[in-house]
């Protein structure tokens, strides 16, 4: 872990409402990474977030169907505010079929249901870059 320039990460739940996101963040701040919520409602607040916080890396949780559009419109925003560099991964309730689609669109990982919360954390250690940041 790097606890003189931890992975910082905005992790959010977009859009429509769903279970809560708690058992991740934990596993995350278990793993060593700074790990911010809050209500975080729409793609907009995600993308501003994680400029503020100064984020390596954004999280979008999705379970109801909507990953397409909240992962091309997160890429979308931090593009067009020059926060490029920060790394966009997620999962939820996502089909296996749908994973390239999401890959191409430039998400870097999508963990589907039954991923083993710890093995989140190690690939963000892994994949994310500390001080890559949104800034």
């Amino acid at each position: 872990m790097q606890e003189n320039n931890p992975i910082r990460i905005v992790m959010a739940m977009p859009g429509t409402g769903g279970p809560s996101a708690a058992p991740l963040v934990q596993a995350l701040n278990d793993g060593g990474i700074e790990t911010f919520t809050g209500p975080l409602n729409t793609v907009e607040q995600v993308v501003e977030a994680a400029i503020e916080k100064n984020a390596d890396a954004v999280c979008i949780s999705s379970v109801q169907g909507e990953h397409h559009t909240l992962f091309a419109r997160t890429i979308e925003l931090l593009r067009e505010r020059g926060a490029d560099r920060v790394t966009v991964f997620g999962g939820g309730v996502i089909p296996l079929s749908d994973v390239p689609a999401l890959k191409e669109l430039g998400v870097a990982q999508v963990f589907t249901a039954g991923t083993v919360l710890p093995s989140v954390a190690r690939w963000v250690h892994e994949n994310v870059k500390p001080g890559a940041g949104a800034k």
